[in-house]
């Protein structure tokens, strides 16, 4: 279908949108523009591409509040129409704007949120650390938060890093009230709830410390002299934290193995006397220790014992009630390691991680570590490749084939359940990835092979060498990188 033909009064508003005196005019044209089903239309008009001309020197180089409008103009034109998508988007990608004004001087939360996305899109240092500060500033505006969330999830590595990026925004937010503590705590429970759906959809990888940084984030949003005063408030923050933890560890079972990832319940923990959880905190550690319990199990089928991870379990359900789950599993599975069936009965005797040395058990593991490592290869390859196309599998079935899109977003998490249940098992077993592919290191006999090619002095990593890996032991190699050789001639 051709655009609209631009009527007299249609072609007066575009000449005010190029002409207005500041940019909160020019988003009133803006305004007008879409309500006349207009801006496709206008795109290919001088009048128009003066008034983005306009819009992005005032972003640049405006005073008090007119970036901020721009920003607010320039999203509002991109959710406008279809055809202008891309070139706001490419207009805001090559914009360099100083860091901005708060959008907190902006009264109405639509255009907090449309500012919120333009500045996601800018492609500046400072932006990440804006929007997390944004993000805390927030007041009751969830449609802006949720902007603001969106546009922070897109610029972070991994969640890790994104509950650090919070954490450093709380610590900098002065918050003036009666009941700082209140403030601060419902403020936390907003924020963890707006992020509960995003991090379940996001291709975001757990990252280092997951847990400790969720932790972190308790502390610097209510840091024990700014405790919420309130029981309500204090019960509501503990339970979104806890519905938060269980459903990363649903959608990223990896992390359930490591007992650093509880840390946020042992904080919690110290908010409440002794088995007095909450019922609606302590059902939702129900579903947590469930998760926890799987992952004892699965650690016990490899030989792996953790005193950690079932001090964990204490304090999720209490001490009696855990020497009885634990037991259950010893009970259950038929071949446990007798070492490992003594812990599940009698856990927590002042070990850490401790690996069974049931040699038959372990030569049976040993024969399947390298399929796991080569699972672990091609997780790592089908990892790269979603997060570089997969949403825009996802944006092109949306045009061609929305019936597509549910099923196919549903494949994607599939797929990616699986690989992280493949690294647990990796992870149990000590398996570790060395090297990347592209990355170009020294030839080492031992650890690459080049394929019957003779030997080279650098190398080009073709496929990750697979190492076992295990604290005060020397590296194992399960499976050799498979290199090429770079530069010069081989040496024979």
């Amino acid at each position: 279908m051709p655009p609209r033909a631009i009527s007299e009064v249609g072609r007066e508003v575009l000449v005010r949108f190029a002409n207005a005196s500041s940019p909160e005019q020019q988003l009133g044209e803006v305004l007008a523009l879409a309500r006349m089903k207009l801006t496709a239309a206008a795109v290919e008009q001088p009048e128009f591409r003066h008034g983005l001309t306009r819009l992005v020197a005032a972003l640049e180089g405006g005073e008090g509040k007119a970036p901020l409008w721009a920003a607010v103009a320039l999203m509002r034109l991109h959710a406008s129409a279809k055809s202008i998508r891309q070139p706001v988007e490419r207009l805001l990608n090559e914009a360099k704007p100083p860091c901005l004004p708060s959008i907190q001087f902006l009264d109405d939360p639509d255009d907090r949120a449309y500012a919120a996305a333009a500045i996601g899109l800018l492609r500046r240092d400072w932006v990440s650390e804006y929007l997390a500060l944004e993000v805390v500033n927030e007041d009751t505006g969830e449609k802006a938060r949720t902007a603001l969330l969106e546009a922070l999830v897109c610029r972070i590595g991994s969640v890790s890093e994104l509950l650090r990026r919070i954490a450093e925004a709380f610590r900098a937010w002065d918050v003036k009230t009666n009941t700082v503590g209140d403030t601060r705590a419902r403020r936390l429970t907003r924020i963890v709830a707006a992020l509960r759906p995003m991090l379940l959809a996001a291709d975001l990888e757990a990252g280092v410390e997951l847990g400790l940084s969720l932790a972190d984030l308790i502390q610097a949003a209510l840091p024990a002299h700014m405790l919420p005063e309130s029981r309500e408030v204090r019960d509501t923050v503990a339970e979104t934290v806890v519905w938060l933890l269980y459903e990363l560890l649903r959608t990223r079972f990896s992390l359930a193995t490591e007992s650093e990832t509880y840390e946020a319940i042992s904080l919690l923990n110290r908010w409440y006397a002794p088995a007095s959880w909450p019922d609606g905190v302590a059902a939702s550690l129900r579903r947590v220790a469930g998760v926890l319990l799987e992952a004892t199990e699965l650690l016990a089928r490899q030989g792996i014992t953790d005193d950690n991870l079932f001090l964990a379990l204490v304090t999720l359900v209490g001490r009696d009630v855990a020497i009885r789950r634990t037991t259950l599993i010893g009970e259950r599975i038929a071949g446990l390691a007798p070492d490992v069936l003594r812990w599940l009965r009698q856990p927590a005797q002042g070990r850490r991680r401790v690996a069974s040395t049931n040699f038959a058990e372990e030569s049976g593991l040993l024969s399947a570590d390298e399929a796991i490592g080569r699972l672990m290869i091609d997780a790592a390859t089908f990892s790269r490749e979603t997060s570089r196309i997969g949403q825009d599998i996802l944006d092109s079935l949306a045009i061609h084939d929305p019936g597509l899109v549910d099923p196919a977003g549903k494949l994607l998490r599939g797929a990616r359940l699986l690989m992280t249940s493949a690294s647990v098992v990796a992870a149990a077993r000590h398996l570790v990835l060395r090297n990347t592919p592209g990355e170009i290191v020294e030839y080492l006999p031992a650890e690459h092979d080049l394929g019957g090619m003779g030997g080279a002095r650098r190398v080009r990593i073709i496929t990750p060498a697979v190492i076992r890996q295990i604290e005060g032991l020397s590296p194992q190699v399960v499976l050799k990188a498979r290199v090429e050789p770079i530069g010069g001639s081989p040496v024979n």
